[in-house]
């Protein structure tokens, strides 16, 4: 198994002018054993590749796309992509949504692509590969008046980048449980074909597309030679630095409570920020790839707590009620169903279900679970030590200093 420190070097060879690293955010790096690889899951390159044998990750930072299929996946948002930006690619949606008159397409770029010169281009959001799509956008969208939004794909099962498509799929069936819930009549559709709304204009429309295609060929070749530039410029000259190893491990220490460091991907907080103003949800359990709900079995669980000490994002958090009962709290909201907790939990007394109440997410309930406080189980060890090597020797003569 890989050392913290070699997975590390291996994350960051993915920072590019496409792909921003955080890797003291990577669940693998902040725990070996972590079982996360959504990552290579959703590459649509073999960029990121799982060797299934021996369950290590390899990089070969050359043969990726810049899809941001790996961002969207990213549990803890240790991969966000610059091109475009989140900010960017919403941007573009608002503008897509204004001049189709409530309707955003959004479609790969092989389908823009066979369909060039048939299309006005203001109409349509054009991404690399539709894995680019995360739930946060599409709230957003949804919040923002869409009645509809059109996820346009060309032949997924035969494209090299299938990947991204099946992780549309599940965005998509995630967003549909979302605004249903949510009681948002917002459709969410997935399709082979350009809708009819987005087809260029009769008349001098063919003329002026052309002349906007090589207008944004040339400021794309203009913008693709800027951030390439401005990368190596960064990389060389040391305008912005990558972490350096023992920078990312001073960030993994411990702190003053005894945990990690926590912190809310930002799509995460935008997504709830989202949910917060559609208003309230209906009372029931949702079923999606974003959300999970902690069950502790407290009669085996011996309060170690090593599940918050490695929670990323604080869903699991220690803490002491008003009348003083140590213990954790549990935020389904902020889990991101990472497994890290399941993965350290020496007694395998925790499990996380994807099934949660969709009113613990909007309210931000946290769930109490009663343990021992770390004190306690300071004197309790202590004492169990002592005891087992009397047990051990034969002995009672045996004292404490």
């Amino acid at each position: 198994m890989p050392s913290i420190a070699d997975t590390v070097d291996l994350i960051q060879t993915l920072e590019s002018a496409d792909i921003t690293v955080s890797p003291e955010r990577c669940v693998v790096v902040r725990n070996r054993n972590a079982p996360c690889r959504a990552c290579a899951e959703a590459c649509t390159s073999q960029a990121i590749v799982l060797d299934p044998a021996s369950n290590a990750l390899s990089v070969d930072a050359a043969a990726c796309i810049g899809c941001g299929s790996c961002a969207t996946a990213c549990p803890t948002g240790a991969l966000e992509a610059k091109k475009p930006t989140d900010a960017e690619l919403l941007a573009s949606c608002l503008a897509a949504l204004k001049a189709n008159k409530g309707e955003v397409v959004i479609a790969c770029k092989q389908m823009c692509d066979a369909a060039k010169g048939l299309i006005d281009q203001g109409k349509v959001v054009s991404v690399a590969c539709l894995g680019r799509v995360d739930e946060s956008l599409l709230s957003i969208l949804a919040l923002r008046g869409a009645e509809k939004i059109r996820l346009v794909r060309r032949a997924c099962d035969d494209c090299p980048h299938a990947a991204g498509g099946r992780l549309a799929e599940r965005v998509a069936e995630t967003e549909r449980v979302l605004l249903g819930t949510w009681g948002r009549a917002t459709q969410v559709k997935l399709s082979d074909k350009l809708p009819k709304s987005v087809h260029k204009a009769e008349g001098d429309a063919y003329d002026r597309d052309r002349r906007a295609f090589f207008h944004n060929l040339k400021d794309d070749a203009k913008e693709a030679a800027v951030k390439t530039t401005d990368f190596a410029l960064e990389s060389e000259l040391g305008l912005k630095q990558k972490a350096s190893r023992d920078d990312v491990m001073q960030e993994l220490h411990v702190g003053g409570d005894g945990t990690m460091p926590h912190f809310l991907p930002a799509k995460r907080g935008r997504l709830l920020d989202a949910l917060s103003k559609m208003g309230e949800p209906t009372d029931e359990l949702i079923d999606t790839r974003l959300f999970g709900h902690v069950i502790i079995d407290a009669g085996a669980c011996q309060s170690c707590k090593m599940c918050a000490v490695f929670c990323p994002t604080g869903a699991l958090a220690k803490c002491t009620a008003s009348d003083g009962q140590a213990g954790l709290s549990h935020y389904p909201g902020a889990c991101v169903q990472c497994h890290t907790c399941e993965a350290v939990c020496p007694r395998q007394c925790l499990t996380l279900s994807e099934e949660v109440f969709a009113r613990d997410v909007a309210t931000g309930r946290r769930e109490f679970y009663p343990m021992e406080s770390d004190a306690d189980i300071k004197e309790r060890n202590r004492h169990g030590i002592l005891n087992a090597m009397r047990k051990i020797t034969g002995g009672t003569q045996i004292y404490e200093r």
